[in-house]
């Protein structure tokens, strides 16, 4: 058996890879795009596009190769360590129960079916990355098409006046980053984000050679009874049946059958982003890991925020949503970034810190744990996080300089962490509305208004309380 908190992470690795060659991938493109853009000759841009091209395509196949690389050492690694740890749990049970199971690595066919399935698993992977594109107005687009896609929208663009060359270069890297690196099937004609499929591949793997050993093993003992686990958040229709018992035989009415939970369905047990598994129970000898009335109140009670009523497990759904868009905006970032965009890298940065904000806010109102692992990009490394954080600050610095009539950078900083500390930020963007009305003068001061807006408050509370 493997836990809620183990099956969530356990694609990590390497979605981490997947997440790293999506922003080279961006980074690159978003740089040549920039550089074949500023040629308006048609003759020179179709030299400078068919050598950039090539070249971006070489580094790019090199790249993926290199993923490939690593991803099949993950693959191996992660498959393996799951199904020895989900197993040697299994043991455990049944040596409490006076059984004596066969030791993991001396089985042949235990062994014999990690292998097969880190094969399969690796030959999925390689599929999805000869399918790799991205998402437009249009529909799927492969990286080399899309890259000539790109160029030469931009370049029309710039040409027929449409929009003058900054604009143009904009676009292109929003369309690059909103869509993200996808994988199409073309047997179905699905088409989903690279790490999506990657994720369900490994999770396919690890249910495959887990759940198939795990029931061997059972029927190698003649035990049909299931413990599931149980979580926090989980899906309404899973929160009916976590935690309970399950007859494989359907034989005791006093336990759930396949059918209850759903068993080989998309939408059931171990389908679809399903975090539950389960362990080998004897009625009679196992004690049960979750009581009724446990399970009863597993999730916190619901909350509101910001005019809306959330369960907890809405609350987790809604979490996700934030996350995905904090990465949309790392990927504009890494963008802007390549294509030497100060401007819009600037914008993105602050819309970065309010996302932030948003999510820290929600997260401790929902008494949920920021997931920061889910909200990273790997192409958006220190670097580009300390240009966002310095963009975003001399953004800040020349906004409020002049109000505050500090002398540079640093005085200026330090007079909106002391605003800050004293939680009068509210006081200061009305001074900045007052004086951009003509109410006041600036030559009042920052200080002078925050100490006569002290003073009104003290006298109104006077009045009120007689």
């Amino acid at each position: 058996m493997l836990t809620p908190f183990q099956l969530a992470n356990i694609p990590d690795p390497l979605i981490y890879l997947f997440e790293d060659l999506e922003g080279f991938i961006i980074s690159d493109m978003s740089r040549r795009i920039a550089k074949t853009g500023l040629v308006t000759d048609s003759a020179a841009y179709q030299a400078m596009r068919a050598q950039e091209l090539g070249i971006g395509l070489d580094t790019i196949n090199d790249e993926i190769a290199k993923t490939l690389g690593l991803s099949k050492d993950a693959v191996k690694q992660i498959i393996e360590d799951s199904t020895i740890t989900s197993l040697s749990f299994d043991d455990e049970v049944y040596k409490k129960a006076g059984l004596s199971p066969t030791p993991l690595r001396q089985s042949p066919y235990v062994m014999n079916t990690i292998v097969a399935v880190i094969r399969q698993t690796n030959s999925e992977i390689t599929n999805i990355t000869r399918s790799l594109g991205f998402k437009t107005a249009t529909g799927y687009t492969p990286i080399a098409k899309y890259y000539q896609h790109a160029c030469d929208l931009a370049h029309l663009k710039i040409l027929n006046g449409v929009t003058d060359y900054k604009t143009a270069v904009r676009q292109a890297v929003k369309e690059c980053a909103d869509s993200g690196i996808q994988f199409v099937d073309y047997e179905s004609g699905h088409i989903n984000r690279a790490d999506v499929a990657v994720r369900r591949a490994i999770m396919s793997g690890v249910r495959k050679t887990t759940g198939e050993l795990a029931i061997m093993r059972a029927d190698e003992f003649g035990v049909t009874t299931m413990e599931l686990t149980a979580h926090q958040g989980a899906r309404p229709s899973h929160a009916a049946w976590q935690g309970q018992i399950v007859d494989r035989s359907s034989q005791d009415s006093r336990f759930l059958t396949l059918d209850d939970i759903g068993y080989g369905t998309g939408d059931g047990f171990q389908g679809w982003n399903c975090r539950h598994d389960w362990a080998p129970f004897f009625p009679g000898i196992s004690p049960r890991s979750w009581t009724d009335e446990q399970l009863n109140n597993i999730d916190p009670p619901p909350f509101e925020y910001d005019g809306k009523t959330y369960s907890h497990y809405d609350a987790t759904q809604k979490q996700r949503r934030m996350e995905t868009v904090m990465r949309r905006t790392k990927r504009e970032l890494i963008g802007y970034d390549a294509a030497g965009d100060k401007d819009y890298f600037t914008a993105s940065s602050i819309k970065l810190r309010r996302q932030k904000e948003e999510y820290a806010a929600f997260s401790k109102a929902a008494g949920l744990w920021p997931q920061k692992e889910r909200t990273e990009v790997l192409g958006y490394g220190h670097s580009i996080s300390q240009k966002a954080v310095w963009a975003e600050k001399k953004t800040t610095v020349a906004k409020y300089k002049g109000y505050l009539g500090t002398k540079g950078y640093k005085d200026t900083m330090y007079k909106l962490k002391q605003i800050a500390y004293n939680n009068n930020e509210s006081l200061l963007d009305g001074f900045v509305k007052a004086v951009d009305k003509g109410d006041i003068s600036v030559l009042v001061g920052i200080d002078g208004y925050i100490a006569t807006a002290r003073k009104v408050e003290v006298q109104l509370v006077g009045l009120t309380t007689k």
